[in-house]
């Protein structure tokens, strides 16, 4: 059985996702088809909505592009929030967790650790 805050993180995820469907300009909508989309999972849902911090994907969807599909961390500098990433089919991303890191060096050095290319936003 799941708890309340899975159950809260799914429903967030649901409404986001209904949220950028029916709001999508044409130009975002085509950023998405060009750079790709940025799904989250709801555990990563759970922890920004925590922090009170959304993924900006239209800054950070531009910088995607020429990470040669690999494995990445988005870093939110003014929250210190590290976010992991992962290529999946096509174009498209999808953000695993969120957590707190001791500033831009741990997160360089957890980056480095994992073999993934850091995005500061």
């Amino acid at each position: 059985m799941e708890n309340y805050k899975d159950t809260l993180a799914r429903i967030a995820t649901q409404m986001n996702l209904k949220i950028a469907t029916e709001t999508a300009t044409p130009e975002q909508n085509e950023l998405k088809r060009k750079f790709g989309r940025i799904f989250q999972t709801h555990h990563c849902t759970l922890r920004l909505a925590e922090r009170k911090l959304e993924i900006p994907r239209d800054i950070v969807r531009r910088s995607l592009l020429g990470l040669e599909r690999a494995d990445a961390a988005l870093f939110h500098e003014s929250t210190n929030t590290f976010i992991p990433i992962i290529p999946t089919q096509k174009k498209d991303w999808l953000a695993i967790t969120a957590y707190e890191v001791n500033g831009i060096v741990e997160a360089r050095r957890k980056a480095k650790e994992t073999g993934t290319q850091l995005l500061c936003f």
